[in-house]
C-alpha cells in the first residue's frame, strides 16, 4: 500500500508540474490553446506578440476549416500563477 501512495503523489507531482508548464506565460497559454484546437504546426511555428492589454496576435494565424476565417487574436487571463487563453475574435 505505502509503494502504491508512492505512485499516486509521484503522478500527481507530474500533471502539477506539467500543468503549470503548459500555462506558465502568456505565449505558452497561447501555444498551449493553439495545440489543443487542433493547430500542432501552428502552435510550435508562431510567433505570437501582444498586441495591448491582455491580448495577443498569432503570425501566421491558423485558418479554420469550417468558416475559412484566421484565427488572428486571443485573449489571456491570469488566475493564480497561471495563464489561461481563448480566442478573441477580430483585434
Amino acid at each position: 500500500m505505502k509503494r502504491r501512495s508512492k505512485y499516486v503523489a509521484l503522478i500527481s507531482i507530474f500533471c502539477v508540474v506539467g500543468f503549470w508548464y503548459l500555462h506558465r506565460n502568456p505565449q505558452a497559454a497561447v501555444r498551449t490553446t493553439l495545440f489543443s484546437a487542433g493547430f500542432f504546426k501552428t502552435s510550435w511555428q508562431a510567433d505570437i506578440k501582444r498586441a495591448q492589454g491582455s491580448c495577443y496576435l498569432v503570425t501566421p494565424a491558423p485558418i479554420e476549416t469550417e468558416t475559412k476565417a484566421a484565427l488572428v487574436s486571443y485573449q489571456v487571463k491570469k488566475v493564480g500563477c497561471f495563464y489561461f487563453a481563448e480566442y478573441y475574435g477580430e483585434a
